[in-house]
Parts: structure tokens; C-alpha cells; sequence
């Protein structure tokens, strides 16, 4: 069976790890095992294309990750509390529990959604009603974490007319009857009431505790140009870095404060800053200060600064209107508990705060972290480099052939070196004592016995055709180099290399001059013809 039938066929290559062909492949070149070399290629265009692309990476590394983005830092969720309080404006923004502090509200004749003034039906949108001027004591609804400020109201006077207590009453259709038509009406000057925000920030793992009286911060305004222009304390960076006033949106304006410090901001700033204003239109041609509406806060904290780390923490308000939303409040007040009460149904503009961010300080595991994950980078740009070497630049296949190697056929190479050391077993051993090696070449040149034919056949049958061939090829080369470099007793390294020993051959010492010859080498035409080939 000869080799190539050996390695297909289905039958196992050597070691029985895999058959020798998978699907016509060689399976020593399907299964080949690539291993590092390293190879240094002079070259100046590569490695300065390799340092180039490795500062690069530092550079990114440090400005980007570290400096830039605090890679570095821990980041914290917050936690924290707030509340909320209502005033109708007043003059100097004076207490309204103040005996001297005077309301300042805007003349009904100057409302045109209120039904006592001038109104010109062409610009208004909406519904018209009467107007009440309210105090912020019976204007607002507060609950944890939200207020909500009435915009409009309706009026039901109510009278008890069924009670249980009665022994003769079984059921009740109506609890209570109206006494009068309801009366509806729109809180004047809704928009100039403010609100005081008080709130603090939480970082438990940092060990952080602020309140907003310690703090500094600023409204978004995100898409209303008209408010940027007005507000003169609208800037484009929240931390006031730019000096100079924006009248562009989105811009960052400074909220009022109290002598404590402590934020309070207009109903109509805020919408104005989420984008509305109470004529707007919210759903079915009714507009927000009729229908009321829902208004996130969010309240969002920092403190690192780009390029320059952890520093004081600031705040950001962002409003959000949620769209078609509405807000409703029943508040019954009571001439004679449950004989006769007026119940107001209040709507308006209720605002939620939801308090959000991080807060960031050292920690070192980080930045360990932070620096061996980005170092890992540094790996492309060895791999760019490859990439550019082998596929794009004109030397591209010299570099290849520097940086992959293709090694022997090592299936071949064992079953080569079987079939040698069977051969060599059956003509005797190894050595010119055993009969081996040259001597049994010369053996079977001379014909003594059937050797020659026997070695023939087992190599042939060993190896196959081709095998055997090349296995010859092999031998006959090793066969002439070692008569070349000498025998066990005769120095021959300074031979003619057209000459080997052999019988009736005159030979010259290198180094005595003496002539002569030994008897029984002669120089083989060929090893195929001493195997009996």
C-alpha cells in the first residue's frame, strides 16, 4: 500500500490522531499548530507607523479616559429629600405673613382669559371664565415630594340629604344635592405665582451630605429661544464658564434665591422652560391652564469637572411636561360637617421632582482598572500594523514570507523515518558489524543472498511506490555524503570528491602523500542500483 493511499482512504495517519486527507486537504495543514515567532523587519516606514499609532493610544488613554471622562473615579448614585412651598407674588418678593407686604398681581384688565376684563375673543385661545385673585395658601396642594398650584376651579355648594342614622333609610341615590349651579373660574395670574425649592443630595458610599443652601445650580431651558433672550442670566455651559449671554436655546439660566440661599422659580418660567405656557393648547382646543398638566423635575447632581476632576457639586433643574396629562385635586370645605359643604374641583400645574446623577471621588482599584483595561489598546496597534504590512503596502509579500514559516510535513517525516528503521531491521542491525548501514548496501550491490530483493519489497511495501521513491532519494544523498566524510578507520576528508574509495583506486594522503588504495569500496553509481532497484 504506498503512501498516499495510506493517508487517504479513511485509514489513520500516524499516532492514529486524524486520516491523512480531510476532503482532498492535507490533515497536517488543516490541523497545523501556528505558533509566535517574533521577526524583526528594518523597516523605518512600520515601526514609525507602530510608535505613531501607540502614542495615539496613550494619548486617548490619558486625556480621554482619565482626564476627560474620569475613568479614574467611583461613580455614586444619589439619594435625597425635597419639598416644596407656594407664594403669590408680592412687592420685593416680600413675605406675604409680613402685616406690610403687599400682593403684586397683575389687573384683570389685563388677563385676557378673564371674562371681567377687555377681551378681544380673536386672541384667545381656549375657554373664558371669570377670575379669582388666591392666595398661595388656598392655590396650592402639597405632598411629598410635589405641589401642584390650581389654575383653574369649579365651585359646588352641596347639602346632605341622605344619612344612614335615619332608621327608615334603606339606601341612598343621592348623598349629597346641589344647592346652586356650579360656578367655574380661572386663578388670576397663575403664571407669576413662585415656588421654593428646597432639597439636598445623599452620596452614602462617599460619605456626602449637601443641601441645596450649600449648593449652586441652573434651569435648562432646552428649546424656548424667546425666555434665553429675556433671561438675563442665560449662558450655553451650566458651570458659567463662558462669561458672555446666549440668546439661543438650549442655554442654563440661574433660578432666583432667598437671603438662605434657597432656589424659588415662577410657574411661568418654569413652563416657559419646558417648552410651554399655560394659553397653549394641550388636548381637545383646551388649554394647559384649563385641563392642568404633569411636570417632571428632574434634579440632577455633579461634581467632576473635565480636565480637572472632583470638584464642587452642582445641580442642573430639567422640566419635562408629559404630554396630554392633566391634573385633578376634590377639596371639600365644610359649613356643618357633612350637613353642608362646598366642594372645589381643583385643576393646575402639578410639579414632581425626581432627583437623579452621580457624585464621583478616587478610588484607586479604579484606576488600576481603568489603566490596564486601556492598555490592552496597545494590541491594535500591532494589529493595524500587521494589517498594513501584509495587505496594503507594495513589499507585502517579502513581509509575509519573513513572518510565517511553513515547516515540514511531519506525517510524512515519521512514516519516512518507520520505513528506514524497518528496512535497516530486516538487513541485520545497524553498522558495518551487523551488516547495517553502508555495509548492507554493499550487500545487497554484491548480491550476497536475497537481501537487496527482500529490502526492495519491504520498503515497497511500507512506504508504496512513491514513498519508496522518495525515501531513495533520501538515502542515496546520505549514502554519498557519508563516504565522503569517511569510514569507521580511513580519513577521507581530504579526498577527491570525484573519487571514492573503492578497489584498484589510487588514493593521496592529505597529509603523508603516501598512495594507495583499499580493497573492496567502490563508488556506487547509484543507492537504487544497491537496493536492487
Amino acid at each position: 500500500m504506498s503512501l498516499d493511499s495510506n493517508r487517504g482512504g479513511g485509514n489513520w495517519g500516524p499516532m492514529g490522531v486524524c486520516p491523512g486527507t480531510i476532503m482532498g486537504a492535507d490533515c497536517d495543514s488543516v490541523f497545523a499548530y501556528p505558533t509566535i515567532k517574533y521577526v524583526k523587519i528594518q523597516d523605518a516606514r512600520l515601526g514609525l507607523f507602530k510608535y505613531f499609532l501607540m502614542f495615539s493610544i496613550l494619548l486617548y488613554v490619558v486625556l480621554v479616559e482619565l482626564a476627560m471622562n474620569g475613568g479614574y473615579l467611583e461613580q455614586v448614585a444619589v439619594t435625597g429629600a425635597c419639598r416644596f412651598t407656594l407664594q403669590q407674588p408680592t412687592h420685593d418678593d416680600c413675605d406675604p405673613m409680613d402685616v406690610a407686604c403687599k400682593n403684586k398681581f397683575a389687573p384683570l384688565s389685563e388677563l385676557n382669559y378673564c371674562s371681567q376684563g377687555g377681551v378681544n375673543l380673536s386672541d384667545v385661545s381656549g375657554n373664558i371664565y371669570p377670575c379669582r385673585y388666591y392666595e398661595n395658601i388656598g392655590a396650592q396642594q402639597i405632598f411629598d415630594k410635589s405641589i401642584a398650584v390650581m389654575t383653574r376651579g369649579t365651585e359646588y355648594i352641596q347639602e346632605l340629604v341622605c344619612n344612614t342614622s335615619d332608621p327608615h333609610v334603606d339606601n341612598c341615590p343621592f348623598v349629597y344635592n346641589q344647592t346652586e349651579p356650579p360656578e367655574t373660574f380661572y386663578v388670576a395670574d397663575a403664571e407669576s405665582f413662585t415656588i421654593l425649592i428646597d432639597h439636598s443630595v445623599v452620596a452614602t458610599q462617599l460619605d456626602i451630605t449637601k443641601a441645596s443652601s450649600q449648593l449652586h445650580g441652573v434651569i435648562f431651558v432646552e428649546n424656548n429661544h424667546k425666555l434665553c433672550r429675556s433671561d438675563p442670566t442665560a449662558r450655553s455651559d451650566p458651570r458659567g464658564h463662558v462669561e458672555s449671554h446666549t440668546d439661543e436655546a438650549p442655554c442654563y439660566i440661574k433660578p432666583e434665591t432667598t437671603n438662605r440661599n434657597l432656589d424659588y422659580v415662577s410657574l411661568g418660567t418654569l413652563l416657559g422652560a419646558a417648552g410651554i405656557s399655560l394659553d397653549d393648547i394641550n388636548y381637545s382646543g383646551q388649554t394647559y391652564r384649563q385641563t392642568g398638566a404633569t411636570i417632571i423635575l428632574s434634579i440632577n447632581y455633579d461634581n467632576f469637572y473635565e480636565w480637572t476632576g472632583v470638584g464642587d457639586i452642582t445641580y442642573i433643574y430639567e422640566p419635562t411636561v408629559i404630554e396630554d396629562s392633566s391634573w385633578k385635586f376634590y377639596k371639600p370645605f365644610y359649613d356643618s360637617y357633612r350637613q353642608r359643604r362646598t366642594t372645589l374641583n381643583m385643576h393646575g400645574i402639578s410639579v414632581e421632582a425626581v432627583q437623579g446623577g452621580t457624585i464621583k471621588g478616587f478610588d484607586f482599584n479604579n484606576l488600576l482598572i481603568q489603566i490596564t483595561t486601556s492598555l490592552t489598546l496597545f494590541a491594535v496597534a500591532t494589529v493595524i500594523v500587521d494589517f498594513v504590512a501584509l495587505y496594503i503596502l507594495p513589499d507585502k509579500d517579502v513581509y509575509e514570507d519573513y513572518k510565517y514559516e511553513l515547516t515540514e510535513d511531519f506525517s510524512d517525516r515519521r512514516q519516512q523515518m518507520e520505513a528506514s528503521a524497518a528496512i535497516r531491521s530486516t538487513s541485520g542491525g545497524t553498522g558495518p558489524g551487523g551488516g547495517g548501514g553502508v555495509g548492507s548496501h554493499m550487500s545487497m550491490e554484491r548480491g550476497d543472498g536475497d537481501l537487496g530483493p527482500r529490502g526492495s519489497s519491504l520498503g515497497r511495501a511500507v512506504v508504496g511506490d512513491a514513498g519508496y521513491s522518495r525515501l531513495l532519494a533520501d538515502a542515496e544523498e546520505t549514502s554519498i555524503n557519508t563516504y565522503r566524510e569517511g569510514s569507521d578507520e580511513t580519513e577521507t576528508s581530504g579526498y577527491n570528491a570525484d573519487l571514492l574509495p573503492g578497489a584498484g583506486a589510487t588514493q593521496t594522503h592529505p597529509h603523508t602523500g603516501s598512495t594507495g588504495g583499499t580493497p573492496g569500496k567502490e563508488k556506487p553509481s547509484s543507492v537504487s542500483a544497491l537496493w536492487g532497484r
